[in-house]
């Protein structure tokens, strides 16, 4: 069994990653979500569930940005009916 983690993408002078919008310039330490376990790629969520397999690492991320597009218009709608 093989296991292929794949790193966040880092800052070649610091090894740290970048800031994202509105972060201070020191962002925290993150881990990568996407990993490649056999011939099947996953992704893990933040709170720790593993989703998958998928074909490619493509697909992995496409499938982890539409659960967060649809966790976002869920908050959304859940608010706006307040």
């Amino acid at each position: 069994m093989t296991f292929e983690l794949v790193e966040q993408s880092t800052d070649n002078c610091t090894g740290k990653p970048p800031p994202r919008a509105g972060e201070q310039k020191n962002p925290p330490a993150r881990s990568g979500r996407f990993f490649k376990m056999e011939n099947s790629w996953y992704c893990v969520t933040r709170e720790g569930a593993i989703r998958g397999p998928y074909n490619s690492q493509i697909q992995a991320k496409s499938a982890m940005q539409a659960l967060i597009n649809l966790m976002i218009a869920q908050k959304w709608s859940r608010l706006h009916h307040l």
